[in-house]
């Protein structure tokens, strides 16, 4: 389940990447300053968005060793660790949809 959750949060993040790379025909209807001040949006949404993935990798990495770290080699601490990964793998995957596109 994890496998497939984390597939399907890398498209999501993919798919909010598509939406702001430079496009052919964006260049034909937006010209001169308007055409400049899209270009620098489109590179700041880009660079944040890879800024907060990093981020949030961090975090559920984080997150997710203190769960390991309370069940300490415990019986529990697998099944504890990839619920935990899951749960906050599709609370981001759910962000990246509602807020960037690719709805499912």
């Amino acid at each position: 389940m994890l496998v497939n959750a984390e597939a399907e949060m890398n498209t999501a993040f993919n798919t909010a990447l598509k939406m702001f790379l430079p496009d052919e025909k964006d260049s034909k209807t937006v010209v001169g300053a308007d055409r400049m001040r899209q270009i620098e949006w489109q590179k700041r949404i880009l660079r944040d968005l890879k800024t907060s993935q990093s981020a949030w990798l961090a975090y559920r990495d984080s997150s997710c060793r203190s769960i390991s770290d309370f069940y300490e080699d415990g019986s529990g601490e697998p099944t504890a660790v990839a619920s935990c990964k899951l749960g906050i793998t599709t609370a981001r995957t759910q962000f990246l949809r509602d807020n960037f596109g690719g709805q499912k």
